[in-house]
C-alpha cells in the first residue's frame, strides 16, 4: 500500500494488451495458453504481461502441476487495487474489444494432455474485406443493443 506499489500498478495498466488480459482474468481463471488463444498473441508476450500484472499486485497465481493459473486479485485488502479492478470491470461492460475478448474466452476450453496445455475453440475466421471476425461483429452488435 505504498506509493511505489500504486505506481507499479498504474504502469502495468499502461498497455492495452495488459488491460485486455486483466479483463479476461476478471471473467475467470486462465492459464497462459488460454490468454494466447483468446488474444492471438505469442506465449512469450502473454507470459511477460501476466508476470508484470502479477508483480503489480493485480493478479493472483496458483500452480496446478507445471501450469500457472492466473486470476484477478479481487480479494486483495489494498483499496487502490480494488478501485483499479472495479474500474476495469466497468470498462469491460462498455468496450467492444473487451466484450469480444469475453465472448472468445467463453468459447475457449482448456485441455491438459501429454504434459501440455492447449486452449481450443475461439472463432478466428476473418472477413477479408473488412478484416473483422464474425465474433468482432457479434460483440459490436451486443454493445449497440
Amino acid at each position: 500500500m505504498s506509493i511505489e506499489t500504486n505506481v507499479r500498478a498504474l504502469k502495468a495498466l499502461g498497455d492495452i494488451m495488459r488491460l485486455r488480459i486483466l479483463g479476461l482474468l476478471l471473467e475467470r481463471e486462465c492459464c497462459v495458453c488460454e490468454v494466447v488463444q483468446v488474444l492471438d498473441i505469442s506465449q512469450t508476450r502473454a507470459s511477460r504481461n501476466l508476470a508484470r500484472l502479477y508483480k503489480a499486485g493485480l493478479l493472483k497465481m496458483r500452480k496446478n502441476g507445471r501450469w500457472s493459473l492466473y486470476q484477478a486479485n479481487i480479494k486483495t485488502s489494498d483499496p487502490f487495487i480494488i478501485s483499479i479492478l472495479s474500474s476495469v470491470e466497468k470498462t469491460r461492460q462498455q468496450d467492444w474489444q473487451l466484450a469480444l475478448d469475453k465472448q472468445n474466452l467463453n468459447n475457449t476450453e482448456r485441455l491438459f494432455f501429454d504434459g501440455h496445455c492447449k486452449a481450443i475453440g475461439t472463432d478466428r475466421d476473418k472477413n477479408h474485406t473488412s478484416g473483422e471476425t464474425s465474433a468482432d461483429a457479434t460483440a459490436k452488435g451486443m454493445l449497440k443493443a
